[in-house]
């Protein structure tokens, strides 16, 4: 990644705190969306209830593990500003670990 590209990234670093804060209004929605399913379908069948509150729960899951992940390229976005600055060889490995794409399982 060059120089360039690195700054044109921490342009873009409040886009990225926006999506930080969607991220966490979905895993809310999702858990609210698991208590709420329950309490309306466990009357009728429990075990659909329990069924539909896990998976639910396993969305917010999800949709959380990926918030670290957010922040990683927000803190390398700015990384190369201050004292204690890593030095640009570090900050372009990181950058490069951390933008790669994830490999599917088949």
């Amino acid at each position: 990644m060059t120089p360039r590209h690195s700054r044109r990234f921490g342009e873009h670093a409040a886009d990225v705190r926006i999506d930080v804060l969607i991220k966490v209004l979905e895993v809310f929605s999702a858990l609210v969306l698991a208590v709420t399913l329950y309490g309306i379908t466990r009357d009728e069948d429990h075990e659909l209830a329990m069924l539909a509150l896990v998976c639910r729960v396993a969305e917010g899951v999800f949709l959380a593990l990926s918030i670290p992940s957010y922040l990683g390229l927000v803190w390398l976005a700015k990384a190369g500003v201050g004292p204690g600055a890593l030095d640009s060889s570090t900050t372009n490995a990181l950058r490069t670990f951390m933008l790669m794409p994830v490999p599917s399982v088949r």
